[in-house]
C-alpha cells in the first residue's frame, strides 16, 4: 500500500466521520489560544506560579491575566511587523 492511497483513505475517513470533523474544527478554533497560553506560561514559570499560588492564593491572578494581554498584544504586533517587512522581530530589533 503506497502513501498516496493511505493519505486518500485517511482524508475520506475524516470527511465521513462527523464527530472527528467537529473535533478538528474545535481544535482549529482554540488552537491559537492554546499556543498563546503555552508561550506565556513556559516551563520555568510553571514552578514559579505553583509556588506563588501556594503562598498567595488567587490574589495574584490579575498579574497572570495582565501578562497574557501584554503577550497577545506583542505577538500580534510582531506578527504584523513580520508580515509588512518580511523580516523577523529579532532582525528588526537588531537593525
Amino acid at each position: 500500500m503506497n502513501s498516496t492511497k493511505l493519505n486518500s483513505d485517511a482524508l475520506n475517513y475524516m470527511k465521513d466521520n462527523k464527530i472527528l470533523r467537529k473535533i478538528l474544527i474545535g481544535l482549529s478554533a482554540i488552537g491559537p489560544g492554546l499556543f498563546l497560553i503555552g508561550y506565556n506560561i513556559g516551563t520555568g514559570s510553571v514552578t514559579t506560579m505553583a509556588k506563588v499560588g501556594a503562598e498567595h492564593g488567587m490574589t495574584l491572578t490579575w498579574a497572570l491575566v495582565l501578562s497574557c494581554i501584554f503577550t497577545y498584544v506583542l505577538m500580534v504586533a510582531y506578527g504584523k511587523t513580520t508580515l509588512v517587512t518580511g523580516k523577523t522581530a529579532l532582525f528588526n530589533i537588531k537593525n
